[in-house]
């Protein structure tokens, strides 16, 4: 090839690249992942919720509730942009909160009057996504069932929580709420709500299966990681109950035959032979 030939054909060359080089890095600086803290917040009704304190008119019976403990795992969080593309966020292994795929949420303050919670608050799910227009978020309350029945007296921080566990093969409870119910009469009875697969089993060497997983998938609309929050709103949650009744029952330990509807129902779980309705503990704020 004649000199100027090669010349011009390596000037093309270096231009080519150059705008491949320009075009691309708007592209790779899109894709780098940004950090992003899906906020939770606790609540009855319009009231923020702090252990400990008591909480009137809840409920069908207009009971008094004061609540000792309220604790929940999320799993499987995802943003959902404007096209409808849910993206996995990634969650952040910070040994305590976050391990695998789950994260631990605490509304304990550790200045309430908590009988039986922890001196540690956690209200946040951190972790990583593609830079995007979210516009919703999704995440299951519960664990995967390969780390639900794993040994919580080994397992690492948070699946070593004792007290977020029933026995090996049952697995984790999701959630955990504790509280003391007063009717207007002056009757006063302990409720709680333990929500957790149930009739599992194991064959020799094979896996656990349970009839009832109790797994409830939440996708919230109108979210947007930097500006709004979760709100776990126990006041909706406990609307059509009466939890002084259910309290009487023997409370609910996510198994046949308990006190556990309508909670179950209004956590969107199916339950008892019945369809799970609209969730009813998390909305957007």
């Amino acid at each position: 090839m004649p000199r100027a030939h090669r010349h011009v054909a390596s000037l093309v060359g270096t231009l080519m690249f150059v705008a491949a080089t320009l075009l691309l890095a708007p592209t790779a600086q899109a894709a780098k992942p940004q950090t992003y803290h899906i906020r939770f917040a606790a609540a009855v009704g319009s009231k923020p919720f702090q252990c400990g304190q008591s909480y009137t008119d809840l409920g069908l019976g207009g009971a008094t509730v004061a609540v000792d403990y309220f604790r929940f795992f999320v799993s499987g969080v995802r943003l959902i942009d404007a096209t409808g593309r849910r993206v996995p966020l990634e969650l952040q292994q910070d040994g305590v909160w976050q391990r695998r795929d789950v994260a631990f949420l605490s509304f304990e303050n550790p200045a309430s009057g908590c009988a039986n919670g922890s001196p540690l608050q956690h209200e946040e799910v951190a972790g990583t996504a593609p830079p995007g227009d979210y516009r919703a978020v999704e995440f299951t309350l519960g664990l995967p069932n390969d780390l639900d029945h794993a040994d919580a007296t080994v397992a690492e921080s948070p699946l070593n929580l004792t007290d977020m566990f029933w026995t090996w093969q049952a697995g984790y409870k999701f959630l955990r709420f504790d509280a003391r119910v007063t009717a207007p009469d002056g009757s006063s009875a302990g409720y709680f709500l333990d929500l957790g697969s149930t009739g599992c089993t194991q064959p020799p060497g094979g896996a656990v299966t349970c009839r009832n997983p109790n797994l409830e998938t939440v996708v919230l609309d109108g979210f947007d990681p930097e500006k709004n929050v979760v709100v776990a709103d126990l006041g909706s949650l406990f609307a059509h109950a009466d939890l002084l009744a259910l309290a009487r029952a023997g409370g609910c330990m996510s198994s046949p035959g308990q006190a556990c509807q309508p909670v179950m129902h209004d956590l969107g779980v199916a339950f008892g032979g019945e369809a799970g309705g609209a969730q009813a503990l998390f909305r957007v704020r």
